[in-house]
């Protein structure tokens, strides 16, 4: 029997994990599973609330956050399933998404990943398919062409508001708040990249599933709702200037190599100055309300 290894990286999550471990809990059966969750945020221990509900889950608590992307890398190592489910905590599975996904994954073996759709609280559909992100996509965000025509194949292919929601399909980047991945494609290309601490290391990992010769398939009648954002909405402004460095570092490790190399000290103004004046912005409309 096939094991599934449910991998939860929490930090200031104790409104909303309980329901994400109770989800695990009632996924319909047919494997076996464990649940592992690393703890980032020590002073708000979260291990009563997984272990009240799952006796047998293993949560290991950091003693201060050293990043999402490396807590996901200790939850991979303890892992012992053959599939791996990474979830944020923000997350719950209706009963049959780790089935399908499962199903997906073992019709194919060129298949290395699998991602449900997300659903919002309301039931509604959340945009969570993208494209990998190109220089020239950095150029269309930041100087506004992807908000006038955010349906254009070109100026929005990166957020790919175009996508089909509702159909099964290949694709190059789905959110990883819920992913699942066969364990032995991890062990082919290697560990989550620390470099990222937050975001853009999902966008890094499909990327490198990809280049690997691997495909990740969308399969939307496996369904998760899920909370946007979680436990980030708390946070202060310095999450954005972490958003737009992983930007940086992305394409600096798979865009901009080559002659093209020269392109990246204009990269780096860009998203410097994009990254001051998001925060600048937040600050105020934070103060006016």
């Amino acid at each position: 029997m096939k094991k599934v290894s449910y991998l939860l990286v929490a930090y200031k999550s104790n409104d909303v994990i309980g329901d994400a471990v109770k989800s695990i809990q009632m996924q319909a059966g047919g494997f076996e599973r464990e649940i592992i969750v690393i703890d980032n945020f020590a002073s708000e221990n979260c291990r009563d609330i997984v272990t009240a509900l799952a006796s047998d889950a293993n949560v290991k608590i950091n003693a201060h956050n050293d990043g999402f992307t490396r807590g996901v890398n200790q939850a991979t190592w303890l892992a012992s399933g053959e599939y791996l489910f990474y979830l944020n905590p923000d997350v719950q599975l209706s009963p049959d998404c780790t089935r399908i996904l499962i199903s997906e994954l073992e019709n194919d073996s060129q298949l290395a990943a699998a991602a449900p759709q997300l659903l919002n609280q309301d039931g509604s559909v959340q945009q969570s398919v993208r494209n990998f992100p190109t220089f020239a996509t950095l150029i269309y965000e930041h100087f506004g062409l992807t908000h006038l025509v955010p349906r254009s194949r070109r100026f929005g292919r990166w957020k790919n508001r175009y996508f089909d929601h509702q159909s099964r399909a290949f694709v190059a980047q789905p959110m990883a708040s819920a992913f699942l991945l066969r364990h032995d494609v991890i062990d082919r290309i290697g560990a989550w990249d620390e470099r990222f601490f937050i975001f853009f290391s999902d966008v890094d990992i499909c990327r490198r599933i990809i280049d690997a010769g691997y495909h990740i398939i969308f399969a939307p009648d496996a369904k998760a709702h899920h909370g946007l954002g979680g436990s980030t909405r708390k946070e202060g402004s310095w999450l954005i200037s972490d958003s737009h460095r992983g930007f940086y570092r992305y394409l600096a490790k798979h865009e901009l190599r080559g002659f093209r190399i020269l392109l990246r000290p204009l990269a780096a103004i860009i998203l410097s100055v994009s990254a001051v004046l998001r925060v600048i912005y937040r600050e105020a409309i934070s103060a006016v309300t």
